[in-house]
């Protein structure tokens, strides 16, 4: 199994192992996880949480000690296995605890994994590869991440992304058809997000308040929901940054949102240099 005795990286093969486990706790001292070590482990142990659309199973609940720093690509990812009743089996692993000394997290480490406790990294974290598929409440992402990629958390079952200052850019379909996702705070950090046909929000259809911090910056598309409120709305126009003395930027937040709006409150966006469509 994995030890400290040898060099602290558990290998792929092992997971032949760990496949048999429901719980596996990874020793302290350990600081690297190799590339696809418990990829889709659990699955002969796994049992039924869902068989809509697809028959979704628990797979292995892993416990990470601190002492971690890397994680490397699709080290912990889950995904489908095989055919039941013309149905795919889908297992998601558990990840109660993220290290708190983290410093790489590597492409689709976390594919189809859940987290209990919230998705919520470290600021020690300056490297996260494209995820894909996570289970949380809350993900939280550190200053220390500049930006996130097209796809990023794409399909992800989340609720509720904070994305701390010093994230300076959001590329396209960040966060795509994340269709439990309800609550977004933007730090004024952001610099850039996509505002062509892939938006960092593109699907997210449920979402219903977007906080932007005081002094936004960025032309930004929140037209893929109708559900935020007026005061919500209304909150954006107040904290975007006043532009008056600059080139113009865009708000995108779609005909339904903007009936919401009389023209005055408009024109608090209007007067620092905006434009609202």
């Amino acid at each position: 199994m994995i030890s400290k005795s040898n060099s602290a990286k558990p290998d792929y093969m092992r997971q032949r192992v760990l496949g048999k486990l429901k719980s596996y706790t990874v020793p302290n001292g350990v600081t690297e996880i190799l590339p696809y070590t418990f990829y889709r482990c659990g699955w002969n142990n796994y049992h039924e949480i869902s068989s809509s659309p697809y028959y979704v199973f628990n797979g292995t609940q892993i416990h990470l000690p601190d002492s971690i720093i890397n994680i490397g690509s699709n080290a912990f990812q889950g995904g489908s296995h095989t055919i039941v009743s013309g149905k795919f089996v889908e297992i998601i692993h558990s990840i109660p605890h993220i290290p708190s000394n983290l410093k790489t997290i590597g492409a689709f480490a976390f594919n189809y994994c859940r987290f209990p406790n919230g998705f919520i990294l470290p600021n020690t974290v300056t490297t996260l590869g494209k995820q894909g598929l996570i289970v949380a409440n809350t993900v939280d992402i550190p200053g220390s991440i500049k930006q996130l990629e097209d796809q990023h958390f794409s399909t992800a079952n989340v609720v509720n992304v904070i994305l701390r200052n010093g994230i300076e850019k959001l590329n396209g379909r960040v966060f795509e058809q994340c269709r439990n996702l309800k609550t977004v705070s933007l730090p004024n950090s952001i610099t850039y997000t996509n505002t062509a046909t892939l938006i960092p929000f593109s699907g997210c259809s449920n979402l219903e308040s977007v906080t932007l911090e005081q002094g936004f910056n960025a032309s930004i598309k929140l037209n893929n929901s109708t559900k935020y409120s007026h005061d919500n709305i209304l909150s954006w126009f107040n904290a975007l940054y006043d532009r008056s003395a600059d080139t113009t930027n865009t708000l995108t937040i779609g005909s339904t949102n903007l009936a919401k709006m009389t023209a005055q409150e408009i024109a608090i966006a209007t007067a620092k240099n905006w434009t609202i469509a």
